[in-house]
């Protein structure tokens, strides 16, 4: 079974959630997203092993994701990378910029963009979606009894939620793999006093740092 298969068939019971998508309807960005794109990712990505899966946990319109994919294209490498967000925006979202929320059928349009997002680049074959919260989902994902060799963490912002999302999937994490924690900059000092705290309670120091992303190996 292949890692795109197996997370097919524990997430969404063998159906791909793409099939009947009205994805022409849907598409487009929240902004274009430099970060999204950064050399790191890729040297992560080239780290997985055949067979290996990818968590993103906070994908928002698949900007990531979709490098992420395409870089697994490039490789030619048996890989799959589980997007988990509930696609519902965080309060730094809706705080700092209301005016751009679209609601649509009584959610942010942000999983339909998501989703047709993923079928326009072509990486329906690689990435899986999981629509559930960032803690929900590691609880779940430790129950099916799921590592990764590459997990990349960029959901909430919120002093206290980032501490519990590092924590969650430091778990999930196989020993080798590659744990890359986002938005460690002064624009989110709550992210910065958490990755403080990880660091603290772990005793980790980053092995390389990028802009604003900053690079853990477990060892």
């Amino acid at each position: 079974m292949t890692p795109y298969s197996f997370l097919l068939e524990k997430i969404h019971h063998g159906f791909s959630p793409y099939s009947g998508f009205p994805a022409h309807q849907w598409g487009g960005t929240w902004y274009s997203d430099p970060g999204a794109m950064r050399e790191i990712l890729r040297k992560c990505v080239n780290a997985v092993k055949p067979g290996g899966i990818i968590i993103e946990v906070g994908s928002f319109v698949g900007e990531s994701a979709i490098f992420m994919a395409k870089c697994v294209k490039e490789r030619r490498i048996d890989a799959a990378i589980l997007c988990v967000d509930t696609w519902y925006l965080g309060y730094d979202h809706w705080l700092g910029a209301p005016e751009k929320i679209r609601m649509h059928f009584g959610r942010p349009d942000l999983f339909y963009k998501f989703m047709a997002n993923v079928v326009a680049s072509d990486c329906t074959d690689v990435i899986v979606p999981f629509a559930m919260d960032s803690v929900g989902a590691a609880r779940v994902l430790k129950w099916m009894d799921v590592k990764a060799d590459f997990i990349y963490v960029d959901a909430s912002h919120e002093q206290g939620d980032a501490i519990r999302d590092y924590e969650a999937y430091w778990e999930l994490l196989s020993p080798g793999g590659r744990f890359l924690c986002d938005d460690w900059s002064r624009h989110f000092p709550g992210v910065m006093a958490d990755g403080e705290l990880f660091m603290q309670r772990t005793g980790l120091r980053p092995v390389e740092i990028e802009g604003e992303k900053v690079l853990f190996i477990k060892p």
